[in-house]
């Protein structure tokens, strides 16, 4: 998940919610490249001078959900949490 770019696509321009569709499929399949992928985005938006945070699920069960499972309620405590780190992030943009 990458916060905090200057400025993405036209759907977060306009403030409305990608169609399900195009969002939230990647999130789903295991050792689909996720962390590859969002590394080498958040590279390339580096290098083109945005300002970037990369925020890897990984990393962040590791270090700010440890104290979780995988239940339903775990699992939307931990996007919640993941929620206020982003919206953190936004506030130095």
């Amino acid at each position: 998940m990458i916060a905090g770019a200057a400025e993405g696509p036209s759907s977060a321009r306009s403030g409305t919610a990608p169609a399900s569709a195009d969002y939230g499929v990647v999130h789903r399949l295991s050792a689909a490249g996720k962390t590859t992928l969002s590394q080498a985005v958040h590279e390339r938006l580096w290098a083109m001078g945005y300002k970037v945070e990369l925020l890897d699920g990984d990393a962040v069960r590791r270090h700010l959900s440890r104290d979780l499972g995988f239940s339903k309620q775990d699992r939307d405590e931990n996007i919640r949490r993941i929620g206020f780190v982003a919206e953190l992030l936004t506030r130095t943009a």
